[in-house]
């Protein structure tokens, strides 16, 4: 054996047997050890976090949660957190390209009334491309 092949032995996960990973993330030396795993710890059940207090960003309530990522007390805290970093898109009148029918819209840079006027242009563009 050279010294490259080293790298590639770890110990088994599940029984501890010594083995030879033929990818960088196997853990387990067989699929049963790997499957014999998992139905151990099915059968251990889920172990919840501790629960912990915390305060709202937003409006500054202690609440309980056992997410380290939750950061606001209810959903309409996060909405109203969220809406002072981001406001609304207002929604704007355009004429559409092909038809010139005239609709709303709340996209930036949609300028096409559907996908099927959308593609037609497309197609124009590309035969433009290929003429000149």
């Amino acid at each position: 054996m050279s010294d490259e092949s080293f790298d590639n032995i770890t110990i088994c996960k599940n029984c501890g047997k010594m083995f030879e990973k033929y990818r960088a993330y196997h853990v387990f030396c067989s699929d049963a050890c790997r499957d014999y795993y998992y139905m151990k710890k099915k059968k251990e059940g889920y172990k919840k976090k501790p629960e912990r207090e915390k305060k709202c960003k937003y409006c500054g309530q202690v609440f309980v949660t056992n997410s380290r990522k939750k950061t606001y007390c209810s959903a309409e805290c996060q909405r109203l957190a969220l809406g002072k970093l981001y406001r609304p898109v207002e929604e704007r009148t355009v004429t559409c390209l092909i038809c010139q029918k005239v609709f709303k819209t709340r996209h930036q840079y949609q300028t096409y009334c559907c996908h099927n006027h959308y593609a037609q242009a497309q197609k124009e563009r590309k035969r433009n491309d290929r003429v000149s």
